[in-house]
């Protein structure tokens, strides 16, 4: 009987794991062994590099002490590159700093890492 089980979750956790790799978004958990580096859950891969950016017009900020600038970046969808407009954000707290998404060159491709607040 534990047989049966272990081998019915075995076999329910494969079709798990295959389904996720044929979704089209890989993600990879990126962590550090430095207690003084942030740990990101995901980033996304892709097996060439972004193009450069785009130059945008950063606007006048209507509420500047409450919003931060996100400036605009390249995303991957699992095919092509999409670039996402640069957007004014409210800051969850007056102090808040926003670290903007980026791309970083791995052994496995390029990897997205999102952007957060700090």
């Amino acid at each position: 009987m534990k047989h049966k089980l272990l081998k019915l979750f075995l076999s329910g956790t494969i079709v798990v794991s295959l389904t996720a790799c044929s979704s089209g978004d890989t993600y990879f958990s990126s962590s550090s062994s430095s207690s003084s580096s942030t740990t990101y859950p995901y980033v996304r891969l892709s097996p060439s590099p972004p193009p450069p950016k785009q130059i945008e017009a950063k606007p006048v900020a209507t509420e500047p002490m409450l919003q931060i600038w996100r400036p605009g970046y390249w995303y991957y969808d699992g095919t092509s590159f999409n670039w996402v407009e640069g957007q004014f954000m409210n800051k969850p707290e007056p102090t808040a700093a926003w670290t903007a998404e980026r791309w970083e060159r791995r052994a496995y491709g390029w990897a997205f890492v999102p952007g957060h607040w700090q």
